[in-house]
């Protein structure tokens, strides 16, 4: 900045002290002495420019220095809180799922099947080197329930693909020779799946699942019309406070996840089951 467009300011008539505007972060004050004039005559501006060219040149590398001083360390802490950001996402963001029945997770699946995993392979090459981006599974396929697309038939190894991270609900936990419950949507050609999908280890699967997947009766609701919704239960005592729709409602440690599907008989929705095992369920839990 050419050196008549600083800020100019006298402490007396007498230009004994002059202060020059260099930056918001402090100022420079330079004396002059031996002025004839006042610094604001032509004379006195003279000697006063005189004096302060100097020092100009210490005066301007020092305020060079203090303004890369303090944008470096602005970097530095921007730098170490994206940095401290990055590293507690994890804590921060973490895989969320709805609570569904197992029948609305089956019908908002373009596959459901039983498989036995063939391989697992990570893919790395995102910003963290040692981090998968994805999970690829090889799966051999022993029973299809459900198939909108022709990605995925029976005996013909299929790969499903997760994500690396649990924080975007990846399924990381999937074992090789063990023969799972795999619902998966076709996303651009791959057929993909997350934490939130029913997946399952097949042997955890009970009796009347199994029979309602076999039977096609999670199937067979999902192509209705009109279907039924089977929703959770909105908490409430009295399910009169609940808001009032077409469908069945559920609890989270339910009966009715374990041993019914919800189908339409007549003009209303309810539960139904073929099992004995859910009468039995229901008298346990009545009896609590």
């Amino acid at each position: 900045m050419p050196i008549d467009q600083f800020d100019l300011q006298t402490a007396s008539s007498e230009c004994e002290s002059i202060a020059i505007g260099a930056d918001l972060h402090f100022l420079t004050k330079l004396q002059a002495t031996h002025c004839e004039k006042s610094p604001f005559t032509t004379s006195g501006q003279k000697n006063f420019f005189a004096v302060v060219t100097e020092s100009f040149n210490f005066d301007f590398l020092q305020l060079k220095s203090r303004i890369f001083w303090n944008r470096t360390m602005a970097a530095i802490k921007v730098l170490f809180l994206a940095t401290v950001m990055a590293l507690s996402t994890d804590g921060v963001f973490s895989c969320m799922c709805m609570t569904e029945h197992p029948q609305t997770n089956f019908c908002n699946s373009d596959y459901v099947l039983r498989g036995k995993i063939v391989s697992r392979t990570p893919i790395y090459g995102g910003m963290v080197p040692d981090l998968p981006t994805a999970i690829r599974y090889e799966v051999m396929p022993t029973n299809v329930y459900r198939a909108t697309g022709a990605n995925v038939q029976q005996g013909t190894v299929v790969t499903v693909t997760t994500s690396g991270y649990e924080t975007t609900c990846a399924v990381t936990n999937m074992t090789v020779d063990e023969a799972y419950l795999i619902s998966a949507k076709e996303i651009s050609g791959q057929v993909v799946t997350t934490l939130c999908a029913w997946n399952s280890l097949f042997s955890k699967v009970t009796p009347s699942q199994r029979k309602m997947l076999r039977l096609q009766k999670y199937q067979t609701e999902c192509t209705r019309i009109p279907s039924c919704e089977v929703r959770l239960h909105c908490g409430a005592r009295d399910i009169s406070m609940c808001q009032q729709f077409d469908g069945c409602t559920f609890r989270t440690t339910d009966c009715h996840v374990e041993h019914s599907y919800c189908t339409r008989e007549n003009t209303s929705c309810r539960w139904r089951s073929f099992s004995k095992r859910h009468a039995s369920c229901m008298s346990s839990q009545s009896s609590r």
